[in-house]
């Protein structure tokens, strides 16, 4: 099953803190650990299926997927708004498949 990561500082910040507004970009497997991250602290599932997480990876990679967010909307965010935003900036849906495992799908298109 996936583990759960939280989202990472981008690596121009410094320890003080300068350039608190610099943007934080999702790349694919960072997007992905964070869903899972945020699914799993949320109690939506207690984990996610790693090839579905895998997929969504390789998805968000052909796809040139790359979310990004300023560091303070991201820090005024809850952690239900982030794992909304990270779903649909990535198009992704998640579906409980047992009653403690949630795989990664493509989002319905709007």
């Amino acid at each position: 099953m996936a583990r759960q990561q939280a989202a990472q500082r981008p690596s121009g910040v410094g320890r003080n803190g300068t350039r608190p507004s610099a943007p934080i970009q999702f790349e694919p497997e960072l997007a992905v650990r964070a869903i899972v991250f945020h699914l799993v602290d949320e109690g939506v599932a207690a984990s996610v299926a790693d090839e579905s997480a895998r997929a969504a990876v390789v998805r968000l990679r052909r796809a040139a997927c790359r979310p990004s967010v300023e560091q303070w909307v991201w820090s005024e965010m809850t952690n239900p708004q982030r794992l909304e935003w990270l779903m649909e900036k990535t198009q992704t849906a998640s579906r409980l498949i047992s009653d403690e495992v949630s795989v990664l799908e493509p989002a319905a298109r709007k």
